[in-house]
């Protein structure tokens, strides 16, 4: 797993998780997940991404859906997640993004 993405929906938060393979899930709105591989993932050019890449759509997504992000580095120091892609650079426990308009 790159990362997490909670949100707000219904009157409660919902998840969805960016996979390794660039794939997005989410159990709570499965219509969502059409939406977040065309919009936000990071292998919708058909090229091979990296650990930027991947971090700039978990990003993306988390300003459209007004959520926050939890990163791979966050979630392996919880003891969960894969160490193996880490994402450099993050280190707060969940950070907050909000669109600016």
């Amino acid at each position: 797993m790159i990362g997490r993405l909670r949100f707000p929906y219904q009157q409660h938060t919902a998840e969805a998780v960016l996979l390794d393979d660039g794939r997005w899930e989410c159990p709570e709105v499965p219509a969502l997940v059409r939406v977040l591989e065309t919009l936000y993932s990071p292998r919708r050019d058909g090229q091979t991404f990296g650990p930027h890449k991947a971090s700039r759509s978990l990003h993306a997504a988390a300003r459209w859906l007004k959520g926050t992000v939890e990163t791979e580095p966050e979630l392996a120091a919880s003891g969960t997640g894969n160490p193996a892609h880490s994402l450099p650079g993050r280190s707060s426990t969940a950070s907050s993004v909000r669109s600016s308009k």
